[in-house]
């Protein structure tokens, strides 16, 4: 991003009194508001255009970074190297192959290192198997093809 873009975005922060007005707990119910305009796009169009959503979306971000005096770079490098870690290179598994679960997001560490079959893959992609009434949901569950 070029600087004088982030300084406009300073300056518009600065101005309006966001630092003032804007509680932390504010801030984060504003991106969730903007995150579900997202989200309510895509369900009612898989190929809705979000061009507009996504500017709002990362202004409030980068409100955040300059809030809470963060090094972005630091950030988005450490999150980098978790998501290597946990997610190597993705493979879509197919109804039959055999996965183990490294780790679960929204679930305990029980089913850690334990395998499964994959018994269905639905339209996103998610799997369902033996492991429960929930799905694996790529790119956030880490597991692996044996």
């Amino acid at each position: 991003m070029k600087p004088e873009t982030i300084e406009r975005m300073r300056n518009i922060m600065k101005e309006r009194g966001w630092d003032k007005s804007l509680s932390p707990l504010q801030l984060s119910m504003t991106l969730s508001a903007e995150i579900y305009s997202i989200i309510e796009r895509f369900n009612d169009d898989e190929n809705a255009d979000i061009k507009d959503e996504l500017p709002a979306l990362y202004f409030y971000y980068r409100y955040m970074i300059e809030k809470y005096n963060l090094d972005e770079d630091e950030l988005l490098n450490t999150k980098m190297d978790e998501y290597e870690a946990l997610n190597p290179p993705y493979q879509q598994p197919v109804v039959g192959d055999r996965i183990r679960i490294i780790h679960l997001e929204a679930e305990d560490d029980s089913y850690k290192g334990k395998e499964y079959i994959v018994e269905r893959v639905d339209e996103l992609g998610q799997l369902f198997g033996g492991w429960g009434d929930f799905p694996i949901i790529p790119g956030i569950d880490a597991f692996e093809i044996k």
